[in-house]
């Protein structure tokens, strides 16, 4: 379990470069059957204003700047940070040439900013991965300025219910909650803001993916921590099954549940 905020293990592996993040949010942008676009429908719910300075942490691939880049204001200030520095360099080689931004890596629980030095904070599907997540929400208020904002995406407790149902036919010993999600999530999160924060207001995303092509689930399966020790063996019929009922089924289906936290202060 530890695995999930696990620094080292996260930075060596889990995210030392996109990969395997890329094969999760494929398998959501391809098969997602919400007709609203997943970055776009978060975009609308923050309160981004002209010349306003922001933070994003955790930044990944930076893929919610690439989709809503021609909705950004020319005169932003954007701070990309992120805990690996293989991400950073994925995400400078892509958004480089845009001098909005600024890239760097760094802690979610010590983040190299001065105090009240930017407006807004995103912390999208990151913090359950921070060992410390009371200290990084601390962290995240001290970095605001007065009447600044945070935006903080996750998921909900019985997101993509059905594969991991199945994953746990072929992996028994996988806890019910075993993906180590649930350290914070939708269900939960106000518990760890609501002390920080005056106004916690959470939008959910609900979503289901019909999934056509085994091989985009397969991806999936691999880039999880959860199977990385699982013998090749039971990996293979697992995968044979999911090839299966989409042969039988014309697809696999899969509920998701998706939301944003948006905080003032």
């Amino acid at each position: 379990m530890d695995h999930i905020f696990d620094q080292n293990y996260l930075t060596k592996k889990q995210y030392h470069r996109g990969n395997r993040l890329n094969a999760r949010t494929s398998l959501h942008e391809r098969f997602g059957t919400n007709l609203m676009n997943w970055n776009h429908w978060m975009f609308d719910h923050l309160p981004i204003a002209p010349h306003q300075a922001i933070l994003d942490v955790g930044c990944g691939t930076g893929r919610f700047w690439q989709e809503n880049w021609d909705r950004l204001s020319q005169n932003l200030h954007i701070r990309l940070m992120d805990l690996s520095a293989g991400m950073v360099g994925d995400v400078r080689g892509i958004l480089g040439d845009d001098r909005r931004f600024l890239f760097f890596p760094g802690d979610a629980q010590a983040v190299p900013l001065e105090s009240s030095s930017v407006d807004g904070v995103l912390a999208n599907h990151m913090l359950y991965h921070v060992p410390n997540i009371p200290l990084a929400i601390d962290e995240f208020q001290r970095v605001m300025k007065p009447g600044g904002w945070l935006c903080t995406a996750t998921n909900g407790g019985n997101h993509m219910k059905e594969l991991y149902d199945l994953i746990r036919q072929f992996v028994p010993e996988l806890p019910v909650n075993g993906t180590g999600s649930e350290r914070y999530y939708l269900e939960n999160a106000r518990e760890y803001l609501a002390p920080v924060f005056g106004h916690v207001s959470i939008f959910s995303f609900p979503n289901k993916l019909w999934v056509t092509e085994a091989q985009a689930i397969k991806d999936y399966l691999h880039s999880l921590w959860i199977l990385e020790k699982t013998p090749e063996e039971t990996m293979g019929k697992l995968c044979d099954e999911i090839e299966r009922r989409i042969l039988m089924d014309g697809g696999f289906a899969i509920t998701t549940l998706g939301g944003v936290i948006i905080c003032r202060g």
